[in-house]
This record gives C-alpha cells, sequence and structure tokens, in this order.
C-alpha cells in the first residue's frame, strides 16, 4: 500500500490537456466551469519487494476566471478532486485508498500558442489494507496520510502544414507524501516514512483542426516519456526494513479529441497506453467538458 499513494497523485494530475481540454478552442466569456472523469488501471512492480494492481476511478471539478492580458489571457483557477483506488497484491492481499484533494492553478496562454500552466494540490489519502499471510491469515487495518503536489508545465504550438501542428511540452512534478504508522488485526506493525515523488515528462502532440457547421474538432496523437527519479522510499514492517524503488522511464502513447460544440461549450476525451520497466498502464481515460459565461 504504501508505493500506491505516488501512482495515484500523479494518476490524478496528469497533464493540462487531460485535464481540460485544449483551451485554445475557447472563444467567448470570461470565466468557466469544467469536469473531469478518469480511468486509470496499472500494474507497478519495483521488480523486488512490491507488486501491485491500481484501479483508479476519479471525478474532479473546477472552475477558473479569465483575465484579458495585451498578448493572450490568464487563467485563476481552483477545483476540488475525488478518487477511489482497488489495490490488488501480487502476493494476494488487496486494499482501497480513497483520495480527496483541492487545489489551485495558475495558466497563461500566449496568442502565439506558447502556455505555461501551474498547479498546487493538497490530497488527504484514507487507506484500508487487508494482508494475506504465509500462513493463509488475514491481517487487516487503516490509516490516512497527508500529500501535497505541485506541478509546472510549458508548451507551445508550431504549425506545419494548413491546419496540422506539433505542441510539444514539458512538464516537472513534486510530491510529498506523509508518514503513517499502523498495526495490522494480526498485531504486525508497519511504518511508512515520509516519501517523495519527482516526475518529469516530455512529449508532443501531432493534431489537425476542422470544421463542420458551428462546431470545431481537434485530432491528436500523442507521444511522450517520463521518469520518476526518486529511488528511495522506505517501510518498516515488523521492524524490518524494505525500499520501494518505483524510478524509471515510462513511454505515453495517447490519441484525443477536443470539440468546441459552440463558442461556450466543449467537450474533450483522452485515452493512453503507458509502459515502462516498472509500470504497465494497459488503458487509461480521461473525457470531460468545459462551459464558459
Amino acid at each position: 500500500m504504501a508505493a500506491a499513494p505516488r501512482h495515484i497523485l500523479s494518476a490524478e494530475l496528469s497533464t493540462l490537456r487531460q485535464r481540460q481540454g485544449d483551451l485554445s478552442l475557447d472563444k467567448a466569456g470570461n470565466a468557466g466551469v469544467w469536469a473531469r472523469y478518469t480511468n486509470d488501471t496499472s500494474r507497478l512492480s519495483d521488480n523486488k519487494n512490491v507488486g501491485f494492481k491500481n484501479t483508479l476511478n476519479g471525478l474532479e471539478i473546477g472552475g477558473d476566471k479569465q483575465i484579458d492580458l495585451n498578448q493572450g489571457k490568464l487563467l485563476v483557477g481552483v477545483f476540488t478532486s475525488y478518487s477511489n483506488s482497488d489495490v490488488k497484491f501480487n502476493d494476494g492481499g488487496n486494499g482501497e485508498i480513497r483520495s480527496y484533494g483541492g487545489g489551485a492553478y495558475l495558466t497563461y496562454l500566449d496568442t502565439s500558442g506558447f502556455y505555461i500552466d501551474s498547479v498546487l494540490k493538497g490530497n488527504h489519502l484514507s487507506n484500508e489494507t487487508r494482508t494475506q499471510m504465509s500462513s493463509g491469515n488475514t491481517g487487516t487495518g487503516s490509516y490516512s496520510q497527508n500529500a501535497i503536489t505541485a506541478s509546472l508545465e510549458s508548451g507551445f504550438s508550431i504549425p506545419v502544414y494548413q491546419d496540422y501542428a506539433l505542441e510539444p511540452y514539458a512538464k516537472v512534478q513534486y510530491s510529498k507524501i506523509g508518514s503513517a504508522d499502523y498495526t495490522l488485526s494480526n498485531g504486525m506493525k508497519t511504518h511508512i516514512d515520509n516519501s517523495d515523488s519527482v516526475q518529469g515528462e516530455l512529449g508532443t502532440l501531432f493534431s489537425t483542426k476542422f470544421s463542420s457547421g458551428e462546431m470545431v474538432l481537434k485530432p491528436y496523437a500523442k507521444l511522450a516519456i517520463a521518469r520518476e527519479f526518486i529511488k528511495s522510499n522506505k517501510v518498516d514492517i515488523n521492524d524490518i526494513g524494505f525500499n520501494n524503488d518505483f524510478s524509471g522511464n515510462v513511454g505515453k502513447y495517447g490519441l484525443g479529441l477536443d470539440a468546441a460544440i459552440t463558442n461556450y461549450a466543449s467537450v474533450y476525451a483522452e485515452v493512453d497506453y503507458q509502459n515502462g520497466n516498472k509500470v504497465e498502464t494497459p488503458v487509461r481515460v480521461d473525457a470531460g467538458f468545459r462551459i464558459r459565461f
């Protein structure tokens, strides 16, 4: 269970495009609301001590105010989130993590196609675990953790031919997850140290755009590579120390669609496959809508 929160925080935040769609399609209104649903099923293993499957379903709701500038616009917003993760360990145990979050973001969109997005988010993680012992007995327990995450993302659009464009981006994300102590019903004691996560991501979208009446459609393909840099997250079980190392690279491949239905309403969706030496996500889905007024 100690390794799951890092993945959950990363899955919840994701990129600006996954969170709010293509904001360049917004043509009217100076304020807005949005909502996004996320489903992420991933298999993770540090190839040594820990292996598990994490199935996350989450909802995020936010709103922002637009400030017009000479060469672009600034969005100042807040959001809240909830996700539920079903965790199944390779050794037969299982658990559940309920994540409650909220935060704020500041996004600058330049008329040239350049953007920069910053997010600060806090989470409360409520954990329940059921551990299968080698003797066949089951130990149950619960505990909670608090976490804070900050991310910074930037990108721009490069016209290629007519309505085709490349949209490279870079993102860095840092998470700090609090410590926890708990004792299972069978007497097994666990101490989870404070843990950190530092992730970097480089990627690009290849997009096109076409109109159908009042509607504007923008399909795209995504190719990216991400890396977790932190190699040490310590856990003590009955005073025996373990280190969960989930550092390494992950390739990300996706297809998405942004659709401006009117000048005031948009919908968006993205489907991804992710694969690395310690994590595989066969299917990840993000879908949402934005309304401007």
